[in-house]
């Protein structure tokens, strides 16, 4: 895979990545996603992520362009609304 490089965010995207991250009312995969990006600002490596998340290193470079192209419009978006719905 490519290097991964995240877009500096805007001080209203980092204020309300803040506020998402400390939402304890978010599912599970939600709050993983916000968590990606906040770690990757903060220097961890998409290894590490995988490791310390539970994910593969593939949803981090995932999560890390869909932030790059449109920001945190599609962080809680159904990955799949289609599909079975998941039991945690």
């Amino acid at each position: 895979m490519a290097k991964l490089a995240v877009r500096r965010p805007s001080p209203s995207e980092r204020r309300f990545l803040t506020t998402k991250v400390a939402d304890r009312t978010l599912s599970a995969y939600v709050l993983d996603r916000y968590r990606i990006i906040q770690a990757l600002l903060g220097g961890s490596t998409p290894t590490e992520l995988g490791r310390i998340l539970g994910c593969e290193r593939g949803t981090v470079y995932q999560w890390a362009h869909t932030f790059n192209s449109s920001g945190f419009s599609e962080f809680e978006k159904a990955t799949n609304p289609n599909g079975r719905p998941a039991i945690l």
